[in-house]
């Protein structure tokens, strides 16, 4: 056995290498760590094609930030920060170098006028709905449930602490918050992204049980500078997978 490859030992017993590689294995993040790899070697390639590098003034400014965000004010800090997770210095400062990379290459690769087109044709994608719910557990209990919304105009909030069967939403009068268009099932996306706020709309079976929503409102999204980074990301890292995957094969 290779010295190098004893991690640690346990009460005389090893864990070498190879136990951690399992390990990740059977947890499923071997296969994401081996790709976070390649994309580093394509970063640093394609910024190297592209003629990317970084100054000593980019690199102690985005350095200097990423310490404070850790909290790592002094050297003392930083030293036993890279002692705690089994680094040196230069490796420390090499993750520093590939989060510049990276950056430089997504504004180099990711123009303006990109996102903008994205941002148009996937606008309805952004658009998000606050709403509320009544969870019945069947349908004839849901059916009485919206007559008495409808027809004797109960308060959704009150009827929905007195009867709603989803204890996360009860409390909070039905309230469910902000979601987005894609997260519940179609049918029920479709109706609450095409209705008018204040609507009432059910009962639909919904994983078993039967629910009736009110579209408190509908927020239109707007192309403001965290949706720019949010789609800029995307389309990034989309980018970024093509890449890999041309020049490995």
């Amino acid at each position: 056995m290779e010295m190098q490859d004893v991690v640690t030992t346990v009460s005389g017993s090893p864990i070498k290498v190879e136990d951690i590689i399992v390990h990740l294995k059977v947890n499923g993040a071997f296969r994401n760590t081996i790709y976070q790899l390649i994309e580093n070697r394509v970063v640093a390639l394609k910024c190297r094609e592209l003629n990317i590098g970084i100054s000593d003034n980019e690199f102690y400014a985005h350095a200097d930030t990423k310490r404070r965000m850790l909290g790592l004010l002094n050297a003392t800090d930083m030293n036993k920060y890279c002692k705690w997770h089994g680094i040196v210095m230069d490796q420390w400062n090499e993750v520093i170098r590939q989060e510049i990379l990276r950056n430089k290459l997504k504004d180099a690769v990711v123009s303006t006028a990109q996102v903008s087109h994205f941002f148009a044709e996937h606008k309805s994608e952004f658009t998000t709905a606050c709403v509320s719910r009544i969870v019945c557990a069947d349908y004839p209990t849901a059916q009485r449930v919206y007559k008495q919304l409808v027809d004797e105009g109960e308060d959704f909030a009150a009827l929905a602490r007195k009867v709603s069967i989803e204890k996360n939403t009860r409390i909070a009068g039905g309230y469910v918050g902000n979601i987005k268009y894609g997260t519940l099932p179609r049918p029920i996306d479709q109706a609450i992204f095409t209705a008018q706020p204040g609507s009432l709309l059910g009962p639909f079976v919904q994983a078993g049980y039967w629910a009736i929503y009110k579209v408190e409102e509908i927020r239109t999204a707007e192309l403001d500078e965290n949706l720019k980074k949010t789609i800029a990301n995307h389309l990034f890292t989309h980018w970024l997978q093509q890449e890999a995957m041309s020049i490995r094969a």
